[in-house]
């Protein structure tokens, strides 16, 4: 097969690497791996939110003129919220499989097909990390861009106060007031989900503040004997006490900032349907116009001189917890880590 046949071959279309990127294994992060997001695919690039009763409701879009969701009650803070678009781009060059054919040989497409894929691989990791940064966003309240600005804060949008909490990890054992703190984050939560089943609490905590609560005098001796069963369990770095799920969550930006801000954690509901959702809106692509979208895309266009491919991919997800009145923020007031 000529070079210049390559490019033409239908393991390259839009549709294909866009099937392909889909299906690739990915090693999603903890976020993603607890699978706590609904994927709600969009036609649109837009997402209605509606608060209802302290739940915010991702709208579904309709055709225009259609009125079965048009509810009796007057809606409330309805808002249209424009779905980030993230894209992406690579290239697979012919010098990426230059000397490995002889000329005019079959065997070039299946390496071109390697190149890319492996350039596929690449591309899906960058974006299932930005999706996890996404996802802790949520679970703060607020959705932050790659240099650090925020695109939605949540609980501004809805007039809504996030509810931190100090805990003195240095503070010597006298009663149990770590364990107060967390029965009332718990009421909190209760409170917030209202009628709304949940089946656990958790914290992730950033480095420095789990290791402020696992030294703190009132959970030593617990942490201790939890510790004591850890080769019983998967995960090694998380510990309940106080009706919560403790865990260290690792998640750095390359420059080495923390998901998490130095000396915090974050509480959110693990259980409770529909609390954390992602809109996926479609692609620009003439092809992909009012179609439901998926997670990501991927689309070819040859070079100039068929000197190689390039790769263009793209997601565009909008991240939201519906109720952000669950979410709460833990600051370590003293300890080892402050």
């Amino acid at each position: 097969m000529a070079l210049e046949n390559v490019f033409e071959n239908d393991i390259f279309s839009q549709i294909e690497l866009t099937a392909s990127i889909n299906k690739m294994p990915f090693k999603p992060s903890m976020l993603g791996a607890m699978g706590l997001f609904a994927q709600k695919p969009i036609r649109t690039t837009t997402a209605m939110v509606e608060e209802q009763n302290g739940k915010l409701v991702l709208i579904q879009s309709m055709a225009r003129g259609d009125m079965s969701n048009v509810t009796m009650k007057e809606r409330r803070k309805a808002r249209a919220f424009v779905v980030p678009h993230l894209p992406l781009n690579s290239a697979v060059l012919a010098d990426d499989v230059q000397g490995i054919r002889e000329f005019g040989e079959e065997e070039q497409v299946k390496q071109f097909s390697t190149e890319v894929n492996d350039k596929l691989e690449i591309m899906r990791q960058s974006h299932e990390f930005t999706h996890e940064f996404h996802r802790m966003g949520a679970i703060s309240g607020q959705v932050l861009d790659a240099d650090l600005s925020v695109m939605y804060d949540w609980f501004d949008e809805f007039g809504i106060a996030e509810q931190s909490y100090d805990f003195d990890f240095s503070a010597a054992a006298t009663g149990s007031p770590i364990k107060g703190i967390c029965r009332t984050i718990r009421f909190q939560i209760e409170d917030a989900l209202g009628a709304a089943p949940y089946t656990s609490i958790m914290a992730l905590c950033e480095r420095s503040f789990f290791t402020d609560l696992i030294s703190a005098p009132e959970i030593k001796e617990a942490y201790e004997r939890y510790e004591n069963g850890s080769h019983f369990r998967e995960d090694q770095r998380e510990f309940s006490y106080g009706d919560i799920t403790w865990k260290e969550y690792r998640g750095k930006i390359g420059g080495g900032t923390s998901f998490i801000e130095e000396g915090k954690c974050r509480f959110f509901p693990v259980g409770a349907p529909d609390i954390f959702q992602v809109a996926i809106a479609p692609a620009n692509f003439i092809e992909t116009v009012n179609t439901r979208g998926q997670l990501i895309y991927t689309k070819q266009e040859r070079m100039k001189y068929d000197m190689g491919m390039e790769l263009h991919s793209q997601s565009n997800p909008l991240h939201i917890c519906t109720r952000p009145a669950t979410l709460a923020e833990g600051v370590s007031a003293g300890g080892s880590g402050s």
